[in-house]
């Protein structure tokens, strides 16, 4: 499976957390959930002055793997485990691509997971930014106190001051 094949087959890929935790029949894809995050990601990163291509890259590859490993829940297995899966899952999709494409794809995918640099963090707030977002927009067809638990989730683990207002605001 190519990297391309992979973006359109997360289409189908649906987030799990909505369905196991909040009862959401036809939840989001991740493919709905990482052009969101690509989006979040490029504003915040235009307003802070970062490296909004950088940031859009990640965004866009950050749950790619799950188009081989699906969506794997936080808590489902040990946190080394679903590294290893989506770190294979990554670099069989990459091997399809031409070396200067691998490589800075490869670099994107890893500067995310390592979180080492603001737009890697940024990213990482984006993600949960989106969550929260979309938390809002399920919110009435959740149980009592779901919702909370997503926001809850999300102001954890936001750690920008401008992706934390914006949360403030929704929540």
């Amino acid at each position: 499976m190519g990297m391309i094949d992979a973006a359109l087959d997360l289409k189908g890929v649906y987030r799990r957390g909505w369905i196991e935790k909040a009862g959401i029949s036809e939840p989001e894809s991740v493919a709905d959930h990482s052009y969101a995050t690509g989006i979040i990601a490029m504003v915040l990163a235009d307003a802070d002055g970062l490296d909004a291509g950088r940031a859009i890259r990640m965004a866009l590859l950050h749950d790619i793997a799950e188009a081989i490993t699906g969506d794997i829940t936080p808590g489902s297995m040990p946190g080394e485990e679903k590294a290893r899966l989506e770190h294979q899952a990554m670099e069989t999709l990459l091997g399809g691509l031409p070396e200067a494409a691998r490589e800075v794809c490869r670099g994107a995918w890893r500067e995310y997971q390592e979180q080492r640099t603001p737009e890697a963090v940024l990213v990482h707030d984006a993600d949960r930014l989106e969550m929260a977002l979309q938390a809002r927009r399920y919110a009435g067809d959740m149980p009592d106190g779901v919702l909370e638990e997503f926001l809850a989730s999300s102001r954890k683990g936001i750690t920008g001051s401008r992706a934390a207002g914006m949360l403030r605001e929704i929540s």
